[in-house]
């Protein structure tokens, strides 16, 4: 058993907003009830800062608290409070965690509030405006394996979760049960992954549950209202949520994608589309890209038997409204670029080019009727500071600074004359590891030896460029890049980046008593407790 150990860390951003539409102002999704304004600079609806306790009770029981404070109705404790709960790993394949984890219903759902973690100032608002829900009570399950060379896990999950929409106070629909399945297919220049979801609406908003109240009032001049009454109210209602998402790199390239389609027995979530395609282009510390959103989905005009349409024409006017709030339709062009100018900070800058269709713009936010709106071209235009704040930062010494030239100077020559090798200690019973084996690991795809034994890779920061190097030739990404990618894993809770060591006397002295201890060195640091399992090409 492990001595319990504690990780504090953290996450931000910074960020402003403005647009050029006098209808739409831009949000962050459909739980905010204000958006950006004409030609103002808006900081809220992008910024945000949130704190992380990880607790490492033994080996294999952790308990992580994440609190988030951004733009939303209720900021009380229950609101902030955005992870809490326990992770039991059962083997090296398995976990299993109980409590409030991030909801994961597509691709960057469990994500969208960790700037850093993904290129764009802002996610695709198409797919990711209209379910606002940020986490699921509840359990899941996790399971990890490797077929050949290709990493694949599922995650099975249950639970309950709720979510404002739109309302002026807090007014939350809930959705009990939501179950789903998420399975992903990962390789070192692809990564495949399709989800389901499924929920069932249990109330309706109480603004909207009071005008259906009334519509069976009108039964003399709109004979079917009891059954349209009926088709829009939310309770008891099914809601389906299917998403595949996709993602290839070659040189400096990335191309990704998803798709998603979200139905239900309500009629305003009847039958709607949702995709982004983009492509990327790293040249070292910068990204730079462009992206093709849209949302689709049958636009709703009433067209019931009236007997007496001279009296009812506002009750009409109100059923569209309460159905086009849901039925989106509109596409949008970003153009963005992304510097991370440290390993754990990056600026960020994205223009939109925004098509919204007649009654389609309900992810924004409008001052007067939806369907009194107009179709629209307009631009958005964000820029903003990303950041993560991790403990193992903070613990830098002074003599890491004072020696730290030095030490970099011969980190030049290092790599210049000495091999990079990954060194195990030599009793472990694994005598070589393939380099898709070796990004599994030190990616947290998989955390075991080809053998099955547990894993505990090790990354060494001790300031000599070591580990810029190790990550340059395993996967061709910066610093930078590769603390966005654990971000999206160390701030949902799923697993932790390999543990930080920042003197190589430590380094030593993990291999020589820890046997499922794998790390990387300079072949000239070599040790007769170590033995070679992977050597990079030169």
């Amino acid at each position: 058993m492990a001595s319990t150990q504690f990780d504090f860390s953290g996450f931000g951003t910074l960020g402003l907003a403005t647009t050029n539409s006098k209808q739409f102002g831009y949000r962050n999704d459909m739980s905010l009830n204000d958006g950006v304004e004409y030609h103002k600079a808006d900081f809220s609806q992008v910024s945000n800062i949130g704190v992380q306790l990880h607790y490492k009770l033994t080996d294999d029981l952790d308990v992580v608290g994440q609190f988030i404070y951004r733009k939303q109705d209720e900021n009380d404790l229950d609101g902030v409070t955005q992870l809490a709960f326990a992770k039991y790993r059962v083997t090296p394949k398995f976990d299993i965690r109980l409590g409030r984890t991030a909801i994961d219903v597509f691709h960057f759902s469990d994500v969208r509030d960790i700037g850093i973690a993904y290129p764009w100032v802002v996610l695709p608002n198409e797919v990711y405006g209209l379910v606002p829900n940020r986490h699921l009570e509840g359990a899941d399950v996790i399971y990890r394996s490797r077929i050949n060379k290709v990493a694949f896990s599922s995650k099975l999950f249950w639970g309950e979760t709720k979510s404002d929409f739109s309302s002026s106070t807090f007014d939350p629909i809930d959705f009990s049960p939501l179950t789903g399945i998420k399975l992903e297919l990962a390789q070192q220049q692809w990564i495949a992954s399709a989800r389901y979801t499924k929920t069932k609406a249990q109330n309706t908003s109480v603004g909207l549950g009071q005008f259906i109240a009334a519509l069976p009032s009108f039964s003399q001049s709109i004979p079917s209202i009891g059954a349209i009454a009926k088709q829009i109210d939310f309770t008891n209602k099914d809601i389906n949520y299917k998403s595949i998402y996709g993602q290839y790199n070659w040189d400096q390239f990335e191309l990704s994608g998803e798709w998603v389609h979200i139905d239900s027995g309500a009629l305003p979530l009847d039958e709607i589309d949702n995709a982004f395609v983009n492509l990327s282009y790293q040249n070292k510390k910068h990204t730079f890209y462009v992206s093709y959103s849209l949302v689709k989905s049958d636009v709703y005009k009433f067209s019931e038997t009236v007997i007496k349409p001279e009296l009812v024409q506002q009750i009409i006017f109100g059923i569209e409204e309460a159905i086009s709030r849901f039925r989106h339709n509109q596409n949008t062009i970003s153009l963005g670029w992304r510097w991370d100018i440290t390993e754990t900070t990056a600026l960020k800058v994205q223009w939109q080019n925004v098509n919204v269709d007649q009654r389609g713009g309900g992810l924004y936010k409008t001052d007067g009727f939806l369907t009194s709106t107009t179709k629209e071209t307009f631009n958005n235009l964000f820029a903003s500071v990303s950041f993560t704040f991790l403990m193992y930062l903070f613990k830098r010494t002074l003599k890491l600074i004072v020696f730290g030239i030095f030490l970099f100077i011969s980190s030049v020559y290092a790599v210049d004359s000495d091999k990079l090798v990954v060194v195990t200690n030599i009793k472990t019973p694994v005598e070589s590891v393939s380099k898709e084996e070796l990004i599994d690991l030190f990616m947290g795809r998989y955390v075991a030896f080809p053998n099955g034994a547990s894993a505990k890779p090790l990354d060494v920061n001790d300031g000599s460029g070591i580990k810029e190097a190790f990550y340059r030739q395993l996967l061709g990404l910066s610093l930078g890049r590769v603390n966005s990618y654990w971000s999206r894993l160390r701030f949902t809770g799923k697993s932790q980046p390999p543990k930080q060591i920042e003197d190589f006397k430590d380094v030593k002295e993990a291999i020589k008593t820890d046997n499922e201890v794998i790390t990387y060195i300079y072949q000239s640091q070599m040790s007769e407790s170590m033995k070679v399992v992977y050597q990079f090409e030169y």
